[in-house]
C-alpha cells in the first residue's frame, strides 16, 4: 500500500536538511486528480488549429493543456510548416499536444501521415514515456502547395479532451465558417466546369449534328439507289438487263427445261430456270452481286394454267 500526502513545511534538521521534499510524480499525481486531461482557457480559440494565408503553415493559437498532471501553457501563436502535398495521393497530418515524460517537456507536435490512395490519420501514443491528446487533422490533398480551413478538423472537444471555457455554440460557429469557405469554394468550382462542360457539350452537339446531316444525306442517297434497285430486280428481265450492263446470256433448252444463264467479267451474276409442266410454269430467277457473292434475287413464280384462266404467283425465296 503506498500514501502520498502533501504539502507540508518541512523542518531544518541539525544538519541542516529538511525533512520534507515532494518530487514531481506527486504533484503531477495531485493536478490530475483537479484537471483531466485537455485544453484548458478561457477562450474558445485556445491552441485552435488554423490555416494561414493560404500556404503550407498553420498557426496554433496560443493557450493551455493539462496532460496527466502536466502542464503546458504559450502566450503566443505558433506557425508550424507542413510539409507539401505527395505527388500521387494525399494523406492526413495530426496535431498533437504533448508530454514527453523521458525528456521532461511539454508541446505541440505535428504528425505526418503516410500518403496513401486510402489514408489514414496517425494514432496517438499514450504510454508511460509519451502520452498525446489531439488538437486537429489535416488533410493535405495529393499536389497540394496550400491549406484552407476546410482542410482541418478541430480535434480539441471530443473524446480524449476537456475543453474548458468553449461552448456547443463556439464549435458550431467555427465549423459552420470552415464549412462556408468550403462551400463557396466548391460553388466556385462547381460554376467553373459547368461552364466548360456546358461549352464542350454545344461544340459535340454542333459536331455530332454535322455529322449526323452528313449520315442523313448519304443514307438517303444509299436508300434511293437500293429503291432503284429493288424496281429493277422486280422487273429482272434477261435480255434488258444484259444489254444495258453489257454481259452475256446463254440458253440451255431440254423438253421441259430451259436454263438461261447471265456473265458479266467471267462471274455469273444472274441465272432463270424455266419447267413447263402440263397445266403449270415454274420459274426460278436469281441474281448476283458484281462478284457473284452475294445475292441479290431469289424468287419463283408459279403460273398455272386452267381453262381459259392464267394465274401468276410470285414469291420470295
Amino acid at each position: 500500500m503506498s500514501i502520498t500526502y502533501f504539502p507540508f513545511d518541512a523542518v531544518v534538521d541539525s544538519e541542516g536538511n529538511y525533512d520534507r521534499t515532494y518530487t514531481s510524480e506527486q504533484f503531477a499525481l495531485y493536478f490530475s486528480k483537479l484537471f483531466s486531461n485537455g485544453v484548458y482557457g478561457a477562450d474558445s480559440t485556445d491552441l485552435q488549429v488554423t490555416a494561414l494565408n493560404g500556404n503550407m503553415y498553420i498557426t496554433v493559437a496560443s493557450g493551455a493543456f493539462f496532460i496527466n498532471g502536466r502542464f503546458y501553457a504559450n502566450d503566443e501563436d505558433e506557425n508550424i510548416l507542413i510539409t507539401a502535398g505527395d505527388v500521387h495521393y494525399g494523406r492526413y497530418d495530426r496535431v498533437v499536444a504533448r508530454a514527453d515524460f523521458v525528456n521532461r517537456m511539454c508541446g505541440v507536435y505535428v504528425l505526418e501521415g503516410t500518403p496513401s490512395s486510402n489514408p489514414v490519420v496517425p494514432s496517438l501514443t499514450q504510454t508511460a514515456d509519451r502520452f498525446e491528446i489531439p488538437l486537429a487533422t489535416i488533410y493535405v490533398v495529393s499536389g497540394a502547395t496550400s491549406l484552407t480551413q476546410y482542410n482541418i478538423t478541430d480535434e480539441r472537444v471530443g473524446v480524449y479532451c476537456t475543453l474548458t471555457g468553449f461552448t456547443a455554440s463556439d464549435y458550431f460557429t467555427a465549423y459552420s465558417k470552415a464549412y462556408q469557405q468550403f462551400s463557396d469554394e466548391v460553388q466556385s468550382k462547381m460554376n467553373t466546369q459547368f461552364s466548360a462542360q456546358e461549352n464542350k457539350t454545344n461544340t459535340q452537339l454542333a459536331n455530332q449534328q454535322k455529322e449526323f446531316s452528313h449520315l442523313q444525306s448519304s443514307i438517303n442517297e444509299w436508300y434511293q439507289g437500293v429503291l432503284n434497285d429493288i424496281s429493277q430486280l422486280q422487273t429482272f428481265d434477261f435480255d434488258n438487263i444484259a444489254y444495258r450492263i453489257g454481259a452475256a446470256v446463254t440458253s440451255n433448252i431440254t423438253d421441259t427445261v430451259i436454263t438461261e444463264t447471265m456473265v458479266l467479267n467471267e462471274v455469273k451474276i444472274a441465272e432463270r430456270v424455266t419447267n413447263i409442266g402440263d397445266t403449270a410454269i415454274r420459274c426460278v430467277t436469281k441474281a448476283w452481286n458484281a462478284d457473284g457473292s452475294h445475292v441479290l434475287l431469289n424468287s419463283t413464280t408459279e403460273t398455272t394454267i386452267t381453262d381459259d384462266v392464267i394465274t401468276s404467283v410470285v414469291s420470295q425465296n
